[in-house]
């Protein structure tokens, strides 16, 4: 079983510089499916997923099974373009065979650029990802690691 999502409010202290906003329902959910955080919080990182101006929290999370914890190969937080959350990744180990891809590299079809409709989207999408700008600490954790 797995539980994720954006779940607007925190299990933890430390998972917010901010307002504390709990949830018991949360909480007991967590508890009664016998769950587990898939986050390793270190000093250094917390894997705050919301960053406001004076602020962050650990609003994305990922709960998971003791089965599946045990396959956990790690997780990460991620700068999304679309958002003003940070993403959250868990690898997991799975017993299955991986599939055989084919030889080469992926290209862009570099004709998109002479269509009007795909530039005038992708302008537009700068231009929405410029203003998140501000929501991130610095210019690096906002275009990406």
């Amino acid at each position: 079983m797995l539980l994720a999502g954006d779940l607007k409010c925190i299990l933890e202290t430390n998972d917010s510089t901010g307002q504390k906003l709990f949830s018991r329902a949360l909480a007991r959910i967590v508890d009664e499916l016998d769950l587990h955080d898939v986050w390793n919080a270190t000093s250094t990182n917390k894997g705050y997923t919301h960053y406001a101006s004076k602020t962050a929290s650990r609003l994305e999370r990922i709960y998971v099974t003791k089965h599946l914890r045990t396959r956990k190969t790690g997780v990460e937080t991620i700068v999304t373009a679309f958002t003003d959350h940070f993403a959250v990744v868990l690898r997991l180990a799975i017993e299955a065979p991986l599939p055989l891809r084919g030889r080469g590299y992926w290209n862009m079809n570099v004709s998109l650029l002479q269509d009007a409709t795909f530039m005038s989207v992708v302008k537009t999408q700068w231009t929405r990802w410029q203003q998140h700008k501000k929501l991130y600490p610095n210019t690096v954790m906002w275009w990406g690691r």
